[in-house]
């Protein structure tokens, strides 16, 4: 309904389609749309999870279709996605790997309000009432935005280029303002500049009376969901980052009998152990895992950067000069052994 209703400012709210059909099919539906929104319902049905990450760069980062004996075109309209699964769940779904970058270029909300996807039905008796009433007022009035905002623009664009030197760093102190003092991971700063630039959007069309809202409103509301976005994060991580801490967590919580105290290092026992308990002598307490078995758990789903996450979000020691391993004296030996050492606190909901 959501979709819809955004839609309905362009097209007909039949213009929310599924995303189903071949990648080379749904690229061709983003490049008839240039400079607009494309608004996908249901992307668990897209076929291959690679082809739906790939399109979600190509959108982002202005990716060129090539055909032969065709000049390259460009992609230039946005996505607007909706599913019941996060993109998060969607990969462990299917047993895919992806980048970080994605959640650069990515922004997801997740919406739960006291009538499923709204908060308020407006004296309607309930959300699927509302929902239709909805869909019925788009049906009858789609399309009326889209030419007075473009018209808008082009008339005052002295005015829109002045607005975007003053006004676009006054959004963006706003919106921090919202966010406190969040941890703002480089991903996120680059997220946050996208989002700022569609809150600036919506300040013009306001200042233009083609959106009935106040400045102040639109701003606060990108404020709100971008600081509910850091929120779900563990220590400043991505989306993907979290699902990591949350998987390294419950891995830890449900073999914690097999992570014995160096002390009892046992060369013969690999087969029960999948590594071991140390604490430093600043007192930090570390999970020493063998470096195959961190592999195997995490590094083959995540790809390398499980590392550098977990380093980031200021749960890793290492030492230098081994790489992302953490070098160890082996009691009794006088043998030095690496592993990945990761620290006891990712088990709880604390800072160390």
């Amino acid at each position: 309904t959501t979709q819809e209703t955004a839609c309905s400012l362009i097209r007909p709210p039949k213009g929310v389609i599924p995303m189903s059909g071949t990648v080379n099919g749904l690229m061709d539906h983003l490049l008839d749309r240039p400079d607009q929104p494309a608004f996908f319902q249901d992307t668990r049905q897209v076929d291959k999870l690679d082809d739906y990450l790939n399109l979600i760069f190509m959108a982002a980062d202005g990716g060129a279709r090539r055909r032969s004996g065709e000049p390259p075109k460009n992609v230039t309209a946005g996505m607007i996605l909706s599913n019941e699964r996060n993109v998060m769940d969607m990969a462990r779904a299917k047993a895919s790997t992806f980048d970080e970058g994605l959640f650069a270029r990515l922004f997801e909300i997740n919406v739960s309000g006291p009538y499923g996807a709204f908060h308020e039905l407006h004296g309607k008796k309930t959300g699927a009432n509302f929902a239709k009433t909805l869909h019925d007022r788009c049906e009858a009035n789609h399309g009326t935005v889209w030419p007075v905002w473009l018209g808008a623009l082009t008339d005052n664009w002295p005015k829109v280029e002045r607005l975007h030197e003053k006004r676009l760093p006054w959004v963006k102190e706003k919106i921090l303002q919202e966010v406190g003092d969040a941890d703002i991971s480089a991903v996120n700063d680059r997220l946050l500049d996208a989002l700022v630039f569609s809150a600036w959007a919506g300040c013009i069309a306001s200042n233009f009376e083609i959106l009935p809202i106040d400045k102040g409103e639109i701003v606060k509301s990108f404020g709100l969901v971008f600081s509910e976005h850091l929120g779900r994060q563990a220590k400043g991580t991505t989306p993907m980052g979290d699902r990591l801490v949350q998987d390294v967590r419950g891995y830890l919580d449900e073999h914690l009998a097999q992570f014995p105290r160096l002390s009892a290092f046992d060369d013969t026992q690999r087969s029960t152990v999948l590594g071991y308990r140390l604490t430093t002598k600043r007192g930090v307490e570390l999970f020493l895992f063998f470096p195959q078995v961190f592999d195997r758990q995490f590094a083959d789903v995540y790809g390398g950067a499980a590392y550098s996450i977990l380093e980031d979000a200021g749960f890793l020691e290492k030492t230098r000069g081994r790489g992302y391993q953490y070098q160890v004296r082996i009691p009794g030996t006088g043998k030095r052994k690496s592993f990945v050492a990761v620290k006891a606190s990712i088990r709880f909901d604390q800072e160390e």
